[in-house]
């Protein structure tokens, strides 16, 4: 089984949100190393996840601006070129 790139940031943000539902549970405020576990978790994997979705959103709007290249209109395919040179720096 390969496991793309998106595929790592789709199971941790599912993760993250799980960390953050536990933390959100009074029952968690009774235990309070595990509370603290938890919390240091959600320190450790945020920075990383909000990376992933901003790459993963940087992809899929290249990917909506490609599409436009091939328009009709050339300021709408100027623009879309514009577009994907700022995209791919924010990508990385």
């Amino acid at each position: 089984m390969i496991v793309t790139l998106a595929g790592h940031v789709e199971l941790l943000a599912h993760f993250l949100e799980g960390v953050v539902a536990a933390l959100a549970d009074p029952e968690q405020t009774r235990h309070p190393g595990q509370f603290q576990k938890l919390a240091k978790s959600l320190a450790k994997l945020r920075p990383l996840i909000e990376t992933g979705i901003r790459y993963r959103t940087a992809v899929d709007q290249i990917a909506e601006s490609e599409a436009l290249l091939e328009d009709d209109d050339a300021e709408v395919a100027e623009l879309a070129r514009s577009e994907i040179e700022g995209l791919q720096d924010e990508k990385g």
